[in-house]
Protein backbone atom coordinates (compact mmCIF):
# COMPACT_ATOMS: atom_id res chain seq x y z
CA UNK A 1 0.00 0.00 0.00
CA UNK A 2 1.53 3.34 -1.22
CA UNK A 3 2.09 6.32 0.56
CA UNK A 4 -0.63 8.32 -1.39
CA UNK A 5 -3.09 5.68 -1.34
CA UNK A 6 -6.87 7.47 -0.30
CA UNK A 7 -8.45 4.02 0.20
CA UNK A 8 -8.88 3.54 4.22
CA UNK A 9 -7.31 0.88 5.80
CA UNK A 10 -8.99 -1.78 8.21
CA UNK A 11 -9.29 -0.55 11.18
CA UNK A 12 -8.22 3.31 10.47
CA UNK A 13 -11.04 6.21 11.90
CA UNK A 14 -12.13 9.24 11.34
CA UNK A 15 -13.57 9.99 7.58
CA UNK A 16 -11.76 11.55 4.34
CA UNK A 17 -11.76 14.50 3.12
CA UNK A 18 -13.71 13.63 0.16
CA UNK A 19 -16.15 12.32 2.57
CA UNK A 20 -16.62 15.40 5.12
CA UNK A 21 -17.21 17.53 1.68
CA UNK A 22 -19.58 15.10 0.95
CA UNK A 23 -21.16 16.02 4.28
CA UNK A 24 -20.61 19.95 3.68
CA UNK A 25 -22.34 20.36 0.43
CA UNK A 26 -25.43 18.18 1.21
CA UNK A 27 -25.83 20.43 4.30
CA UNK A 28 -24.91 23.66 2.68
CA UNK A 29 -27.48 22.64 0.09
CA UNK A 30 -30.53 21.77 2.59
CA UNK A 31 -29.68 25.60 4.04
CA UNK A 32 -30.28 26.81 0.92
CA UNK A 33 -33.35 25.18 0.09
CA UNK A 34 -35.15 25.87 3.75
CA UNK A 35 -33.82 29.43 2.73
CA UNK A 36 -35.69 30.03 0.08
CA UNK A 37 -38.88 27.93 1.31
CA UNK A 38 -38.88 30.34 4.69
CA UNK A 39 -38.00 33.64 1.86
CA UNK A 40 -41.06 32.57 0.09
CA UNK A 41 -43.55 32.35 3.08
CA UNK A 42 -42.33 35.81 4.30
CA UNK A 43 -43.37 37.25 1.16
CA UNK A 44 -46.26 35.30 0.99
CA UNK A 45 -47.51 36.52 4.66
CA UNK A 46 -46.15 40.62 3.54
CA UNK A 47 -48.88 40.04 0.61
CA UNK A 48 -51.48 38.95 2.96
CA UNK A 49 -51.03 41.66 5.34
CA UNK A 50 -51.21 44.40 2.83
CA UNK A 51 -54.62 42.79 1.73
CA UNK A 52 -56.33 42.35 4.59
CA UNK A 53 -55.17 45.62 5.67
CA UNK A 54 -56.70 47.12 2.54
CA UNK A 55 -59.63 45.47 3.12
CA UNK A 56 -60.03 46.83 6.63
CA UNK A 57 -59.84 50.17 5.31
CA UNK A 58 -61.91 49.62 2.66
CA UNK A 59 -64.96 48.27 5.14
CA UNK A 60 -64.49 51.17 7.54
CA UNK A 61 -64.34 53.77 4.50
CA UNK A 62 -67.99 52.03 3.85
CA UNK A 63 -69.29 51.83 7.26
CA UNK A 64 -68.22 55.51 7.69
CA UNK A 65 -70.01 56.40 4.43
CA UNK A 66 -73.30 54.51 5.52
CA UNK A 67 -73.27 56.53 8.72
CA UNK A 68 -72.45 60.10 7.44
CA UNK A 69 -73.67 60.06 3.56
CA UNK A 70 -70.20 60.33 2.63
CA UNK A 71 -66.81 59.25 2.77
CA UNK A 72 -64.15 60.40 5.14
CA UNK A 73 -62.05 63.14 4.35
CA UNK A 74 -58.62 60.77 5.17
CA UNK A 75 -58.01 57.44 6.97
CA UNK A 76 -57.09 59.64 10.57
CA UNK A 77 -61.30 60.50 10.28
CA UNK A 78 -61.60 56.71 10.55
CA UNK A 79 -59.05 55.98 13.43
CA UNK A 80 -61.06 58.98 15.27
CA UNK A 81 -64.43 57.56 14.64
CA UNK A 82 -63.01 53.95 15.75
CA UNK A 83 -63.97 52.47 12.97
CA UNK A 84 -60.48 51.16 12.72
CA UNK A 85 -56.94 50.93 14.09
CA UNK A 86 -54.07 53.13 13.09
CA UNK A 87 -51.78 49.67 12.81
CA UNK A 88 -54.55 47.89 11.18
CA UNK A 89 -54.24 50.13 8.07
CA UNK A 90 -50.65 52.05 8.61
CA UNK A 91 -50.02 50.66 4.73
CA UNK A 92 -52.29 52.17 3.28
CA UNK A 93 -53.19 55.79 2.18
CA UNK A 94 -57.11 56.88 1.49
CA UNK A 95 -57.05 59.90 -1.17
CA UNK A 96 -59.07 61.61 -3.22
CA UNK A 97 -58.91 62.73 -6.93
CA UNK A 98 -59.39 66.39 -8.42
CA UNK A 99 -62.79 66.71 -6.89
CA UNK A 100 -63.90 63.24 -7.06
CA UNK A 101 -66.16 61.67 -3.49
CA UNK A 102 -65.11 58.22 -4.08
CA UNK A 103 -61.64 57.37 -2.34
CA UNK A 104 -58.45 56.21 -3.99
CA UNK A 105 -56.61 53.94 -2.04
CA UNK A 106 -53.03 54.39 -2.64
CA UNK A 107 -50.23 51.70 -1.20
CA UNK A 108 -48.33 54.49 1.59
CA UNK A 109 -45.80 51.29 2.12
CA UNK A 110 -43.51 50.04 -0.75
CA UNK A 111 -43.73 46.30 0.27
CA UNK A 112 -47.64 46.18 -0.87
CA UNK A 113 -48.60 46.25 -4.30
Amino acid sequence: MGVWNSSRRRGAQGFTLSELLLVVVFVVGLLVVAYSAASGIRDQTATSDCQTQLRSLKMAAAEYQARRGAFPPDKETLVVEELVSSSEVDRWELTYANGDTTPTYRAADASCR
